[in-house]
């Protein structure tokens, strides 16, 4: 049986929670939710999974998986287990649909196609794969970049302390580029009006 697939729990609440800004996200909701073949993975609009099949959601930590328990999901056909995004081999199953919200804006660009080789040795031929990330606002560009290309921002905790974390903004050049390696069907979608861009493409 196939199942759906979706990474980083965290980001993955965002598909769920959209509902409540549903006047202006809409178009994107409505997008996510017709990506996929509706008896493999979830229906975003309606944030419970009916439509599901079967949909395993993974983080690198426990933690955020924990987080994810109390959300009004139909955890029936919701499974959630750790994972290593470089090296998911050890999930040992084949999925015919995966997304990952707020994930590959972050990934080093040197291993871009390391994360996708693993991802995609557990997918089915034809499957159809999405990445949903933020665009740019006012301030979030930086003229900060490490030795690698990867542009970088600081982040502040709320105990005052501050790290780096990579934050890519790609052009659609860029992101056609690294995809069209993998699939002849990929696709850019960008909606300003709420600050997400969803690449989709089918292996």
């Amino acid at each position: 049986m196939m199942t759906g697939f979706g990474m980083g729990f965290g980001g993955f609440g965002f598909l769920f929670m959209a509902i409540f800004w549903l006047g202006i996200i809409a178009a994107a909701i409505w997008l996510l939710g017709n990506l996929f073949p509706k008896n493999n993975v979830t229906d975003t609009t309606g944030g419970n999974g009916e439509t599901a099949v079967s949909i395993l959601a993974t983080d690198y930590n426990q933690t955020t998986l924990d987080q994810a328990h109390p959300k009004p999901l139909n955890w029936q056909k919701i499974r959630l287990k750790t994972a290593d995004a470089y090296n998911l081999d050890a999930l040992s199953e084949t999925f015919d649909a995966a997304y990952a919200v707020a994930w590959f804006a972050h990934v080093p660009r040197s291993r871009i196609d390391e994360f996708l080789g693993s991802l995609h040795r557990q997918l089915a031929v034809g499957a159809t794969v999405a990445f949903v990330d933020q665009l740019p606002g006012a301030r979030s560009q930086t003229a900060n970049f490490d030795d690698e290309g990867n542009h970088l921002q600081t982040r502040t905790l709320p105990d005052g302390s501050n790290y780096r974390v990579i934050k890519h903004f790609m052009s659609d050049d860029e992101l056609h580029n690294i995809f069209a390696r993998y699939s002849h069907k990929v696709t850019i979608d960008r909606f300003p009006a709420v600050r997400r861009i969803v690449v989709s493409y089918t292996l």
